[in-house]
Protein backbone atom coordinates (compact mmCIF):
# COMPACT_ATOMS: atom_id res chain seq x y z
CA UNK A 1 0.00 0.00 0.00
CA UNK A 2 1.90 3.19 -1.29
CA UNK A 3 2.25 5.98 -3.65
CA UNK A 4 4.88 6.06 -6.29
CA UNK A 5 5.96 8.41 -9.18
CA UNK A 6 6.46 6.83 -12.45
CA UNK A 7 6.45 7.72 -15.87
CA UNK A 8 3.38 6.72 -17.82
CA UNK A 9 1.02 7.28 -20.94
CA UNK A 10 -1.34 9.94 -20.26
CA UNK A 11 -5.21 8.60 -19.51
CA UNK A 12 -8.45 10.46 -21.02
CA UNK A 13 -10.85 11.41 -18.29
CA UNK A 14 -13.21 8.31 -19.54
CA UNK A 15 -10.32 6.35 -17.66
CA UNK A 16 -10.36 8.21 -14.36
CA UNK A 17 -12.78 5.99 -11.75
CA UNK A 18 -13.51 6.78 -8.06
CA UNK A 19 -10.98 5.93 -6.02
CA UNK A 20 -13.38 4.85 -3.20
CA UNK A 21 -15.06 2.67 -5.45
CA UNK A 22 -11.95 0.74 -6.01
CA UNK A 23 -10.71 -2.48 -4.23
CA UNK A 24 -7.53 -4.44 -5.48
CA UNK A 25 -7.09 -2.47 -8.85
CA UNK A 26 -4.41 0.23 -9.40
CA UNK A 27 -4.98 3.37 -11.31
CA UNK A 28 -2.57 5.89 -13.17
CA UNK A 29 -3.18 9.72 -13.77
CA UNK A 30 -0.53 10.26 -15.69
CA UNK A 31 2.48 10.21 -13.97
CA UNK A 32 0.57 9.67 -10.98
CA UNK A 33 0.51 6.02 -9.92
CA UNK A 34 -2.05 5.55 -6.76
CA UNK A 35 -2.67 1.82 -5.24
CA UNK A 36 -6.26 1.21 -5.17
CA UNK A 37 -6.42 0.18 -1.65
CA UNK A 38 -4.75 3.48 -0.47
CA UNK A 39 -7.70 5.00 0.70
CA UNK A 40 -10.03 3.07 3.31
CA UNK A 41 -13.59 2.97 0.99
CA UNK A 42 -16.31 5.77 1.36
CA UNK A 43 -13.10 7.96 2.70
CA UNK A 44 -13.49 11.62 2.19
CA UNK A 45 -9.78 11.59 1.31
CA UNK A 46 -10.84 9.23 -1.34
CA UNK A 47 -13.58 11.10 -2.68
CA UNK A 48 -11.98 14.30 -2.52
CA UNK A 49 -8.92 13.24 -4.37
CA UNK A 50 -10.84 11.55 -6.94
CA UNK A 51 -12.85 14.40 -7.73
CA UNK A 52 -10.13 16.50 -8.10
CA UNK A 53 -7.97 14.62 -10.38
CA UNK A 54 -11.13 13.98 -12.28
CA UNK A 55 -12.01 17.84 -12.87
CA UNK A 56 -7.98 18.87 -13.38
CA UNK A 57 -8.15 16.28 -15.80
CA UNK A 58 -11.14 17.34 -17.81
CA UNK A 59 -9.59 21.32 -17.28
CA UNK A 60 -6.43 20.23 -18.69
CA UNK A 61 -4.69 21.43 -15.38
CA UNK A 62 -3.05 17.62 -14.93
CA UNK A 63 0.28 18.25 -16.78
CA UNK A 64 0.51 21.44 -14.99
CA UNK A 65 -0.32 20.17 -11.49
CA UNK A 66 2.20 17.17 -12.48
CA UNK A 67 5.01 19.84 -13.31
CA UNK A 68 4.78 21.63 -10.13
CA UNK A 69 4.69 18.10 -8.19
CA UNK A 70 7.75 16.87 -10.18
CA UNK A 71 9.83 19.83 -10.16
CA UNK A 72 10.61 19.97 -13.92
CA UNK A 73 12.29 23.87 -13.53
CA UNK A 74 14.12 23.18 -9.81
CA UNK A 75 15.82 26.70 -10.39
CA UNK A 76 12.18 28.24 -9.78
CA UNK A 77 12.83 27.70 -6.21
CA UNK A 78 15.90 29.14 -4.81
CA UNK A 79 16.19 26.31 -2.42
CA UNK A 80 15.41 23.47 -4.17
CA UNK A 81 18.16 21.90 -6.96
CA UNK A 82 18.43 19.45 -9.67
CA UNK A 83 19.98 16.86 -6.92
CA UNK A 84 17.47 17.11 -4.65
CA UNK A 85 14.60 16.40 -7.07
CA UNK A 86 14.17 12.34 -5.99
CA UNK A 87 14.32 13.41 -2.56
CA UNK A 88 11.97 16.03 -2.50
CA UNK A 89 9.51 13.71 -4.48
CA UNK A 90 9.70 11.47 -1.60
CA UNK A 91 9.84 13.81 1.29
CA UNK A 92 6.78 15.44 -0.28
CA UNK A 93 4.48 12.27 -0.52
CA UNK A 94 5.89 10.08 2.56
CA UNK A 95 2.79 11.07 4.90
CA UNK A 96 0.21 9.22 2.13
CA UNK A 97 1.76 5.79 2.77
CA UNK A 98 -0.82 3.40 4.72
CA UNK A 99 -2.05 6.70 6.10
CA UNK A 100 -6.11 5.47 6.52
CA UNK A 101 -4.82 2.35 8.76
CA UNK A 102 -2.19 4.80 10.80
CA UNK A 103 -4.86 7.42 11.28
CA UNK A 104 -7.73 4.80 13.01
CA UNK A 105 -5.19 3.33 15.16
CA UNK A 106 -4.24 6.99 16.68
CA UNK A 107 -7.35 8.20 17.07
CA UNK A 108 -8.13 5.10 18.83
CA UNK A 109 -5.47 5.18 21.08
CA UNK A 110 -5.76 8.80 21.61
CA UNK A 111 -9.41 8.03 23.13
CA UNK A 112 -7.50 5.25 25.08
CA UNK A 113 -5.53 7.86 26.75
CA UNK A 114 -7.80 10.35 27.29
CA UNK A 115 -10.01 8.50 28.87
CA UNK A 116 -7.19 7.09 31.44
CA UNK A 117 -6.47 10.52 31.85
CA UNK A 118 -9.94 11.96 32.81
CA UNK A 119 -9.75 8.52 35.15
CA UNK A 120 -7.05 9.73 37.06
CA UNK A 121 -9.34 13.15 38.28
CA UNK A 122 -8.90 15.56 35.44
CA UNK A 123 -12.18 17.43 34.98
CA UNK A 124 -11.26 19.30 31.73
CA UNK A 125 -8.94 18.03 28.78
CA UNK A 126 -7.80 19.63 25.64
CA UNK A 127 -7.30 17.95 22.80
CA UNK A 128 -5.55 19.34 19.52
CA UNK A 129 -6.81 18.94 16.02
CA UNK A 130 -4.16 18.62 13.59
CA UNK A 131 -3.18 21.45 11.76
CA UNK A 132 -3.57 21.88 7.92
CA UNK A 133 0.12 19.49 6.57
CA UNK A 134 -0.41 21.20 3.54
CA UNK A 135 0.82 24.42 5.17
CA UNK A 136 3.99 22.70 6.41
CA UNK A 137 7.23 24.43 4.53
CA UNK A 138 8.82 21.32 4.43
CA UNK A 139 5.73 19.90 2.43
CA UNK A 140 4.50 22.67 0.38
CA UNK A 141 8.14 23.57 -1.18
CA UNK A 142 7.16 21.78 -4.40
CA UNK A 143 4.74 24.84 -4.74
CA UNK A 144 7.58 27.15 -4.20
CA UNK A 145 5.84 28.07 -1.08
CA UNK A 146 3.65 30.41 -2.43
CA UNK A 147 0.40 28.30 -1.24
CA UNK A 148 -0.74 25.55 0.84
CA UNK A 149 -1.13 21.98 -0.82
CA UNK A 150 -5.14 21.42 -0.81
CA UNK A 151 -4.99 17.60 -1.31
CA UNK A 152 -2.55 17.06 1.92
CA UNK A 153 -4.94 19.76 3.65
CA UNK A 154 -7.64 16.93 2.71
CA UNK A 155 -5.50 14.19 5.14
CA UNK A 156 -5.73 16.26 8.12
CA UNK A 157 -10.01 17.44 7.90
CA UNK A 158 -10.33 13.98 7.52
CA UNK A 159 -8.37 12.71 10.90
CA UNK A 160 -9.67 15.34 12.60
CA UNK A 161 -13.52 14.61 11.82
CA UNK A 162 -12.66 11.14 13.13
CA UNK A 163 -11.30 12.75 16.25
CA UNK A 164 -14.06 15.27 16.66
CA UNK A 165 -16.36 11.92 16.58
CA UNK A 166 -14.09 10.04 19.24
CA UNK A 167 -13.98 13.20 21.49
CA UNK A 168 -18.01 13.39 21.06
CA UNK A 169 -18.39 9.84 22.08
CA UNK A 170 -16.07 10.58 24.82
CA UNK A 171 -18.04 12.75 26.12
CA UNK A 172 -21.16 10.98 26.25
CA UNK A 173 -19.85 8.43 28.39
CA UNK A 174 -18.53 10.51 30.66
CA UNK A 175 -21.68 11.93 31.30
CA UNK A 176 -20.40 15.13 32.16
CA UNK A 177 -20.71 18.30 30.00
CA UNK A 178 -17.58 18.78 28.02
CA UNK A 179 -15.03 17.05 29.72
CA UNK A 180 -13.21 17.25 26.63
CA UNK A 181 -13.09 20.53 24.64
CA UNK A 182 -11.20 20.55 21.22
CA UNK A 183 -8.40 23.14 19.71
CA UNK A 184 -9.24 23.85 16.48
CA UNK A 185 -5.77 24.06 15.27
CA UNK A 186 -6.47 23.49 11.54
CA UNK A 187 -8.79 26.19 10.93
CA UNK A 188 -6.30 29.06 13.37
CA UNK A 189 -3.77 28.08 11.59
CA UNK A 190 -5.60 28.81 7.96
CA UNK A 191 -7.42 31.89 9.72
CA UNK A 192 -3.73 33.24 11.15
CA UNK A 193 -1.52 32.15 7.24
CA UNK A 194 -4.21 33.95 5.50
CA UNK A 195 -3.90 36.99 7.82
CA UNK A 196 0.19 37.09 7.69
CA UNK A 197 -0.67 36.68 3.54
CA UNK A 198 -2.66 39.51 3.28
CA UNK A 199 -1.11 41.70 5.68
CA UNK A 200 2.32 40.68 3.28
CA UNK A 201 0.39 41.69 -0.15
CA UNK A 202 0.10 45.55 1.42
CA UNK A 203 3.75 45.62 2.86
CA UNK A 204 5.67 43.01 0.35
CA UNK A 205 8.86 43.81 3.03
CA UNK A 206 6.95 41.30 5.53
CA UNK A 207 7.72 37.75 5.57
CA UNK A 208 6.48 35.44 3.66
CA UNK A 209 4.07 32.68 6.23
CA UNK A 210 4.70 29.84 4.77
CA UNK A 211 8.72 30.29 4.35
CA UNK A 212 10.32 28.68 7.84
CA UNK A 213 12.89 31.15 9.63
CA UNK A 214 15.72 28.16 9.94
CA UNK A 215 15.97 26.36 7.32
CA UNK A 216 18.97 23.77 6.20
CA UNK A 217 20.97 25.01 3.17
CA UNK A 218 20.54 21.43 1.29
CA UNK A 219 17.46 19.17 1.25
CA UNK A 220 19.49 16.62 3.67
CA UNK A 221 20.33 19.35 6.28
CA UNK A 222 17.92 20.83 8.68
CA UNK A 223 17.78 23.56 11.34
CA UNK A 224 20.56 23.53 13.71
CA UNK A 225 22.57 21.32 11.62
CA UNK A 226 26.56 21.63 11.35
CA UNK A 227 29.75 19.60 9.72
CA UNK A 228 32.43 18.53 11.13
CA UNK A 229 34.00 21.49 11.43
CA UNK A 230 30.87 22.98 13.60
CA UNK A 231 29.91 25.42 10.43
CA UNK A 232 26.79 26.18 10.44
CA UNK A 233 24.58 24.23 7.59
CA UNK A 234 21.47 26.21 7.78
CA UNK A 235 20.44 29.95 7.66
CA UNK A 236 18.57 31.96 9.61
CA UNK A 237 16.06 34.74 8.65
CA UNK A 238 16.25 38.19 8.91
CA UNK A 239 13.33 39.16 11.94
CA UNK A 240 12.54 35.70 13.62
CA UNK A 241 10.22 37.69 15.06
CA UNK A 242 7.72 37.66 11.90
CA UNK A 243 8.31 34.57 10.77
CA UNK A 244 4.91 31.89 11.02
CA UNK A 245 7.13 29.35 11.16
CA UNK A 246 9.99 28.78 13.02
CA UNK A 247 11.44 25.55 11.07
CA UNK A 248 10.17 23.73 8.34
CA UNK A 249 7.46 22.04 10.83
CA UNK A 250 7.12 24.19 13.99
CA UNK A 251 5.63 27.44 14.36
CA UNK A 252 7.50 30.14 15.99
CA UNK A 253 7.07 32.08 18.74
CA UNK A 254 5.17 34.64 16.95
CA UNK A 255 3.46 32.06 14.81
CA UNK A 256 1.86 30.39 18.23
CA UNK A 257 0.68 33.68 19.45
CA UNK A 258 -1.13 34.18 16.14
CA UNK A 259 -2.62 30.87 16.59
CA UNK A 260 -3.87 31.02 20.28
CA UNK A 261 -4.96 34.73 19.67
CA UNK A 262 -7.56 33.00 17.56
CA UNK A 263 -8.25 30.40 20.19
CA UNK A 264 -8.73 32.33 23.25
CA UNK A 265 -12.85 31.86 23.51
CA UNK A 266 -12.29 28.03 23.50
CA UNK A 267 -9.38 28.04 26.07
CA UNK A 268 -11.70 30.27 28.55
CA UNK A 269 -13.48 26.90 28.64
CA UNK A 270 -11.09 25.54 30.01
CA UNK A 271 -10.94 27.29 33.48
CA UNK A 272 -14.93 27.71 33.88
Amino acid sequence: MAILMVTTPKVTSQKLVELDELESNDVEYGNFYISGDMFQKGSPVARDVSKAILHLSEKAELKRLEEKWLITSPASCSNVTSDDTDSLKLRSLWILYDLPGFMESLVKQMSVNLKRLHSLGIKKVAVGLLQPIGCFPGLNVIFCRTNCIGLLNVISKDHNKMLLKAVQELNKEAAVKSVFITLDLYNSFLSAIETMQKKRAEKSTLMNPLQPCCEGNKLEDSCGSVDDEGSKKYSLCENPKLSFFWDTLHPSQNGWFAVYTILQSTLGQLIT
